[in-house]
């Protein structure tokens, strides 16, 4: 992600810390700092476990048969950002 923040382990940790705290607080909810972190933290989760597939499967993923379905769940993924992307910014935010 471009402008993206590349935390050591101990800081990921202090940060998963910091948000755990603060959604035990008395109102429950984290910063908006914490939702961004969450959010570009399962991003790269999710590009992490794809490519971890692809390495595992690289003679399986490829073939034809497979790459369609591959390239089909690859689509359905990209609905959901697609689909917050399109929605409208809140006017009082």
């Amino acid at each position: 992600m471009e402008g993206e923040v590349r935390r050591t382990k101990a800081e990921e940790l202090h940060a998963i810390q910091k948000i755990s705290d603060n959604l035990l607080t008395s109102d429950g909810r984290g910063t908006a700092e914490d939702m961004l972190y969450e959010l570009q933290d399962a991003l790269h989760m999710l590009t992490d476990r794809w490519d971890l597939c692809f390495a595992t499967y690289k003679g399986i993923y490829r073939k034809k048969k497979y790459h369609v379905k591959v390239k089909a769940l690859a689509c359905e993924g990209i609905e959901y950002p697609n689909k917050i992307r399109k929605e409208p910014d809140d006017e009082n935010g």
